[in-house]
């Protein structure tokens, strides 16, 4: 049996955790065909420089990194051919050395590394940085093949020139292949004059849960979540951070708020700018309107998902985020920003409506369009069936086995 031996720094540690959860799902999957072993990779020390920048919630943000990076241990490892070790490391700023980041997580894993690595193995890594560091060293220390995956804000973050670039590069030049969740961030390293082989580049998406994430009856969700069944419902979850635009999407939901005041907005997900969201709601006199969730787990964004009328993410940048595909599976469209990958899987009118990003007018007019829509639940649904966990697994068994030659 061929092992894997998946980086990541994202990775639930705990049942009260979703963080990294959609790649928990993928390497689950993959476990019934391969043997994988995660390594999650998270810093043993708080985020410090993001608590001065946003010195007013510095407490909220060092308790979200204390719960995000728990040390309680996972029911994930009681898995068949699945083991996970959480592994902390001492990381430098990284504004400075996030490109060097996987050498100190790769010092501390060594002794746990040399137990697991067999000639059968290949390393793939979730993000250049610091992920795709560390599978290189691991790569050139035993000489087994390593995949990176990218996975849309590391590529979206290199500029032309600098020492990330530079090392982005090279790591990427260096992997024996390089998958994404959508082609355009291959194009996007194309116009970074990162110029990779044809052949050594990979579309995957991710897996989803589509048994789980179904169609619900809208009332009965209400019901549960205590939403009045005559309102209208727009609903937004993701990471309270600058590059998710939900400033923008506020702005839109108060223009909208104008000319109906039937309207509410719920916010789940948490991050930096969630003390600078809350703020901005009561300058505009809409903290009545508008619902700050927290973290939700499946079960819970399953239901919000089937009691909204539109699901909105208005990001300045993505690969091909799981949120939208997990609405599209509830039969909830979706108005998003025409970003990355997720023009591939939204076509306006029948699954929803795109948008430019840093527009809240643009973001307005379309939450209205869609709101006033008769959308076909079954139809949304449908509309992605090519992300069904067959066919990604395919592609998994097809990338894995091609390696398997080079040891």
């Amino acid at each position: 049996m061929i092992n894997i031996i998946w980086l990541t720094p994202e990775f639930p540690s705990n049942s009260a955790n979703t963080k990294g959860m959609y790649i928990y799902r993928t390497v689950k999957e993959l476990s019934k065909y391969f043997k994988i072993y995660v390594i999650c990779l998270y810093p043993a020390s708080p985020p410090v420089i993001e608590m001065i920048k946003y010195w007013k919630d510095w407490k909220k943000i060092y308790n979200d990194w204390k719960e995000n990076y728990s040390k309680k241990s996972s029911d994930f490892k009681k898995l068949k051919n699945f083991e996970v070790i959480y592994l902390r490391y001492f990381r430098l700023p990284r504004g400075q050395f996030h490109h060097i980041e996987g050498w100190f997580s790769y010092f501390q894993a060594r002794k746990y590394i040399a137990e697991i690595v067999t000639p059968n193995s290949i390393v793939h890594a979730n993000w250049i940085f610091p992920a795709g560091t560390m599978a290189n060293l691991i790569s050139k220390k035993y000489n087994i093949p390593f995949i990176i995956s990218l996975m849309g804000s590391d590529v979206n973050r290199l500029n032309i020139g600098s020492k990330f670039w530079k090392a982005a590069k090279k790591l990427l030049l260096s992997a024996n292949k390089v998958t994404a969740v959508t082609n355009d961030l291959f194009d996007k390293c194309k116009d970074k004059n990162i110029n990779l082989n044809q052949s050594k580049i990979m579309q995957i998406d991710n897996i989803y849960e589509t048994d789980k994430f179904i169609i619900k009856d809208k009332q009965y969700c209400r019901e549960l979540l205590s939403i009045e069944i005559n309102k209208k419902v727009v609903f937004f979850a993701g990471g309270l951070i600058p590059v998710k635009n939900v400033d923008v999407l506020i702005e839109a939901f108060d223009i909208l708020l104008t000319n109906n005041s039937n309207l509410l907005l719920f916010i789940a997900g948490s991050g930096t700018e969630e003390g600078n969201l809350r703020r901005l709601t009561e300058l505009k006199k809409i903290e009545n309107h508008v619902f700050f969730l927290g973290p939700l787990l499946s079960d819970e964004l399953i239901n919000y998902y089937n009691a909204t009328d539109v699901f909105c993410l208005p990001s300045k940048s993505e690969g091909l985020p799981n949120v939208v595909v997990e609405s599209l599976f509830c039969g909830t469209p979706v108005v998003a920003s025409n970003v990355g990958g997720i023009p591939s899987i939204i076509n306006e009118g029948e699954n929803g409506f795109l948008v430019q990003p840093n527009n809240s007018h643009d973001l307005a007019v379309k939450i209205e369009k869609c709101l006033g829509n008769n959308w076909n639940r079954e139809k949304i649904r449908k509309s992605i069936s090519h992300l069904e966990p067959h066919k990604v697994i395919e592609k998994y068994k097809i990338l894995y086995n091609d390696l398997k030659e080079l040891n």
